[in-house]
Order: structure tokens, then C-alpha cells, then sequence
């Protein structure tokens, strides 16, 4: 919530505190919002606004228009309480104005209403977020055991790719797009010193005896090197990109890390480890692939 929110909300909030919604209390709210245009710009403001300027048009207020104005203050009050994005203001009032009696209610029965209803609808979208979720992970899930199944039954997942040759009796498992990254200098700077006695010659000035010393001191990261894919076979890991390539033995991989968007791996004889960043989220299928394909497994 940002302070011309926060200032909005506790206007509103002011208005609410008696239970009762008034003409006075209109002029009040209309008065502030003009002299409050940054107000005005924030997504409840905008509909106080032009409600307001509705209801003061005819010169004329009555119970329905204090009716249609209470859910628009208690959605200005809530708004301190929760920051999560919600449905439209104007179809959530259309629900209110729909929902509630025809004869005088008050203000606090307004807001509590409307507050009622959108926690009701907030629960309703949670359950149907998790629920959403889990049919996502339970399909993705299935996915992987089919591809699992074809892997065994020497399928592969694809024949050939470009720029990549396979030996007799490889299998290709995988192919994931990705970035080739490698550890690398990226910034170096040196760092001095003076050896040697130290004579103070004078107030806030001394000389040194000796010579000066230091060192250089690099800073190492990661650093884009190539775009192109991974390759994972029955006896390689491997990427062919539009600068670099490598392939690298199962056999020789000492150390292999993998997250959903990436994977990192240390080979035997190699200093550095080497990182490819997936242009998608599939690392719980690269895991499932090196646990078939990897020695030992």
C-alpha cells in the first residue's frame, strides 16, 4: 500500500468509525479527494471519485446512493489489511448493491457485508488455486513416468539434433534449450600496501622506509558464453551452442546439481564447474533423466 493509500484508507476509516453514513460525511470525502488528486490516481480513489461526483450531481442524496458509496469505503478500509489483488471494484459493488435489502442499512452493515462476501470469495479462489496446483504437479507427474517408460523401453526422446553426432548405441534422453555459463574473471583490481619503518616527521605526517607492496585481487562469476541445447544421452552430457560446445562422459561427472531452471556439474580433470541455465522450468524432468541414465542408478 503506498501513503496516499494508507492516508485514503484512514479517511474512510474515520467515516466508518460512527456506523453511519452521512450527507455531511459525502461533501467531507468529496472535499478530500479534490484536494487530493494523487488520491484520485489509485485504483479505489478513481471510484470513490466518480462515485461521489455521481451522487452529489443531482444536489440530491439518498438511501440508495449512501447504499451504493458503504462497500466502496470498506474496500478503501480493507485495502490496509491486505495487499493481494482482488476482482474489479465496480463488479464487487454491482454484488453488493445486488445482495442487499431494499429497505435503509446503515454503514457498518455495509462494509460488513461486502467484507463477508470477500472473504468468502477469497477462500473460493484459494481452494481453487491448490486445487489447480496439484492437478498441475499430478499431470506433470505422469508425464515423467511416460517418459521414464519410453526411456526404458529404447525409445529416446529424440533421434538426432543438430550439430550433435551420437556413437553406436547412444541414446538420446533429453534436449532442453538452454545458456551455457562458465566461471570467469569479471572484475580485477589491486590492492597496495608499504613494508618497512614508518618515521613521523610531523604533526598528521610520517614517512616510510621501505618500499610499497600489494597484490592484484580478481573477483570471479558466472558469465554467459553460448545459447544453444543440452543434450543428456545413455553415455553423455553434452551441449552444442552457437559458440561453444562440450560433451562429457557420465563416467567422469563428479558432482551434478540441478534446479528447476538449471544445472551445474563438475567433471573429473576440469577446474571449474560448468552451469547451463534452462530457458524453462523442466529440471524436474532432467532429474528424473539423470537417475536413469546415470551409472549406478
Amino acid at each position: 500500500m503506498t501513503p496516499i493509500e494508507g492516508e485514503l484508507a484512514a479517511v474512510c476509516q474515520s467515516i466508518a468509525e460512527d456506523g453511519s453514513l452521512t450527507e455531511h460525511e459525502v461533501h467531507y470525502l468529496a472535499d478530500w479527494l479534490a484536494q487530493n488528486p494523487a488520491a484520485r490516481e489509485t485504483p479505489i480513489g478513481s471510484q470513490l471519485s466518480a462515485t461521489v461526483n455521481e451522487i452529489l450531481a443531482d444536489g440530491v442524496v439518498d438511501e440508495s446512493e449512501l447504499h451504493r458509496l458503504a462497500p466502496l469505503i470498506g474496500e478503501a478500509i480493507a485495502a490496509q489489511f491486505s495487499d493481494q489483488p482482488s476482482e474489479p471494484v465496480e463488479a464487487r459493488v454491482n454484488d453488493s448493491i445486488q445482495q442487499q435489502p431494499s429497505d435503509r442499512v446503515g454503514l457498518v452493515a455495509g462494509v460488513k457485508n461486502w467484507l463477508a462476501s470477500r472473504k468468502e470469495t477469497r477462500q473460493r479462489e484459494k481452494l481453487e488455486r491448490h486445487e489447480a496446483e496439484r492437478l498441475r504437479i499430478m499431470l506433470r507427474q505422469q508425464a515423467i513416468q511416460q517418459l521414464i517408460h519410453r526411456l526404458r523401453s529404447g525409445e529416446g526422446c529424440s533421434s538426432t539434433v543438430n550439430g550433435f553426432i551420437t556413437k553406436p548405441g547412444e541414446q538420446i534422453c533429453w534436449v532442453e534449450s538452454g545458456v551455457l555459463h562458465e566461471l570467469r574473471v569479471v572484475s580485477r583490481q589491486y590492492v597496495g600496501g608499504y613494508s618497512g619503518a614508518r618515521i613521523r616527521v610531523a604533526k598528521g605526517l610520517s614517512f616510510s622506509v621501505g618500499g610499497s607492496q600489494g597484490q592484484s585481487v580478481s573477483e570471479k562469476g558466472l558469465v554467459p558464453v553460448s545459447q544453444g541445447q543440452l543434450i543428456i544421452t545413455t553415455q553423455r552430457l553434452a551441449f552444442v551452442g552457437d559458440r561453444k560446445s562440450f560433451a562429457a562422459k557420465l563416467d567422469r561427472l563428479i558432482d551434478v546439481q540441478i534446479t528447476l531452471d538449471g544445472l551445474q556439474f563438475s567433471e573429473t580433470g576440469k577446474q571449474n564447474p560448468r552451469v547451463v541455465r534452462f530457458n524453462t522450468t523442466n529440471g524436474d524432468f532432467i532429474v528424473a533423466v539423470m537417475n536413469f541414465v546415470f551409472p549406478g542408478q
